[in-house]
């Protein structure tokens, strides 16, 4: 099956990808392939068009995940664990950052943003502990998709299909927008998506089975961030979920099959 052939993604487990073609040998059939077969493209609809994730928009926002968690789905910012609802305070020193991204819960005069309690619900209300790193990625990528200030944003989408060739500036528009903190420690920002780029360039030809998840409330040595840069990138690469690992915060996690709900809603792989 070339790229001149559609298909719609059934599931991914065991490194293997389901499909269901409607003209593979004149018939409707089911078929499965391992991932990673060179002859066949994955693809994401994004903004209603499809695309691919670059290496460098991946290393961005790994940059970003580096400095905010250590790439850690599992850590508190300050290592001490907060309620789900505490309203972030910069003055306080038991900041209650959260999570890959550093979520937060904010109050401004534009009014609160429950953005880490709302994560954290979404995680329990679909059956994923909250220090899951694949249900963080998909809560960012496909719930949440925050940009500038603004949910359910296009412009979050024209971002992860980004053609930009310059890294530092694919960081600064992570931390920008997505983070909301321009400007903040960017020369660290770049050195780390720098590291993540090298890394996958040397480790994406790696067996993704080979990678999983590392997290807890702690910070992570280099060694252990770079496996969960590996993580994140097989995850947008393949739609590949690496084991979680973990397992400290309230949820239940889902194994191996990516619920078929989410194909539905988001379809996110293609072939």
């Amino acid at each position: 099956m070339g790229l001149d052939h559609v298909g719609i993604v059934e599931s991914v487990e065991n490194g293997m990808v389901t499909t269901i073609e409607g003209n593979s040998g004149d018939r409707v059939r089911r078929n499965e392939r391992p991932i990673g077969v060179s002859d066949y493209a994955y693809y994401g609809v994004m903004n209603g068009t499809f695309t691919t994730v670059s290496d460098l928009v991946i290393s961005a926002i790994c940059g970003n995940f580096w400095r905010e968690s250590t790439v850690n789905a599992g850590i508190w910012e300050s290592l001490i664990v907060m309620p789900w609802d505490y309203i972030y305070n910069y003055s306080d020193p038991n900041k209650g950052g959260y999570g890959i991204g550093g979520f937060t819960n904010t109050q401004s005069q534009y009014g609160t943003d429950m953005r880490l309690l709302r994560m954290h619900d979404w995680c329990v209300n679909n059956g994923y502990a909250v220090d899951d790193g694949n249900a963080q990625l998909y809560y960012i990528m496909f719930v949440e998709r925050l940009w500038a200030g603004v949910y359910q944003n296009d412009n979050f989408d024209d971002y992860l299909a980004s053609t930009e060739t310059d890294l530092y500036t694919l960081v600064d528009q992570w931390c920008r927008y997505w983070e909301g903190v321009p400007g903040n420690a960017m020369p660290e920002r770049y050195s780390y998506a720098q590291q993540a780029y090298d890394y996958i360039q040397a480790h994406k030809g790696d067996d993704p089975k080979n990678y999983r998840w590392i997290v807890g409330n702690r910070f992570l040595t280099t060694s252990e961030t770079l496996n969960n840069v590996m993580c994140l990138y097989f995850w947008f690469k393949s739609y590949y979920t690496p084991s979680s690992g973990g397992g400290g915060e309230d949820g239940k996690r889902k194994k191996g099959r990516i619920p078929i709900w989410m194909m539905l809603r988001n379809p996110r792989l293609f072939l």
